[in-house]
């Protein structure tokens, strides 16, 4: 077997999972349609917006992604901020199955308040 028929595979099946996910959509979207079309000339007329206005929308979407080379540095912090959040409820809870229950607060007898008002270790 070769690594060019290995790769020539992996595109095929790529290819394919393509294909599946796109005519799903287009199948789903004609579904959509008739049900939402009433929807959507409600929204109109309460936001009081054209057709026109949909169109704008899309021409600025596509000027938008055609000039972000790279994601606004806000998005990557959040989405940093986020993952974060996820890797501490992770250890949280792997701590709690291991019986963790939290940190111990006492104080060594060795240590005391100085005329200084700072805690320092005794000298013995």
């Amino acid at each position: 077997m070769s690594l060019h028929f290995l790769w020539t595979r992996w595109d095929e099946d790529r290819q394919a999972g393509l294909a599946d996910f796109l005519c799903e959509n287009y199948c789903q979207a004609l579904h959509i349609f008739p049900t939402m079309q009433l929807l959507v000339i409600k929204f109109q007329q309460q936001q009081n917006l054209t057709d026109e206005d949909f169109s704008r929308y899309i021409c600025e979407e596509e000027e938008y992604f055609s000039c972000l080379v790279t994601e606004p540095e806000e998005d990557v912090l959040t989405f940093n901020y986020l993952e974060m959040l996820q890797s501490l409820a992770a250890a949280k809870s792997r701590l709690a199955e291991l019986g963790f229950d939290g940190f111990i607060n006492t104080t060594p007898e060795t240590w005391y308040s100085g005329s200084n008002n700072m805690c320092q270790w005794a000298l013995q």
